[in-house]
């Protein structure tokens, strides 16, 4: 399942601000995915796309809802449009690498992690998705090299015992 993590970005920001009429559409778009509405919620964002298309924001949001629907070629299209418009985005990034991992698509996502790495090298998540996907193309020392930085940038990680062992476990092969 996909986990909503709805993007609080600058030109959202400019959008809500100036009370227009994408910005109601953003903001409904918004609490119909927190709801769990998530038709609704991409009828929402399909609107602010269609009164303002260069809403990185919009079609952020709406890739996230298409990911948690298992539409998981729209939520590639979704994420690539806004990596196009705001290129900087690491969560972007992250999300089309964490949607191609879906797909076992490898390579893609290991290619989209390393960008949201290099965009923002403090976001724990970002190393420990990319650690399995290397683990699971059995690329031992990426796996290793990116559990280890999860774990030292989330030292209280929940999943903290987990991780250890599976880097004991991919140093015993």
């Amino acid at each position: 399942m996909f986990v909503l993590r709805l993007l609080v970005v600058n030109i959202a920001f400019v959008v809500v601000a100036c009370s227009s009429p994408a910005a109601d559409f953003f903001n409904q778009g918004k609490a119909a995915a927190e709801t769990g509405k998530l038709d609704e919620a991409i009828a929402a964002y399909t609107k602010v796309i269609e009164l303002d298309p260069k809403s990185a924001g919009a079609y952020y949001n709406r890739g996230l809802v298409y990911g948690e629907q298992s539409k998981l070629d729209l939520a590639i299209a979704d994420f690539t449009k806004a990596i196009e418009l705001a290129p900087k985005d690491a969560d972007a990034y992250y999300y089309r690498g964490f949607v191609y991992s879906e797909q076992s698509k490898l390579d893609l996502a290991i290619a989209d992690y390393s960008t949201s790495i290099e965009l923002y090298p403090k976001e724990a998540i970002f190393h420990f998705d990319r650690g399995l996907a290397y683990h699971v193309q059995g690329k031992k020392s990426g796996a290793i090299k990116d559990y280890r930085k999860y774990l030292e940038l989330a030292p209280n990680a929940p999943n903290r015992s987990q991780v250890e062992q599976r880097i004991r476990d991919l140093e015993k092969r």
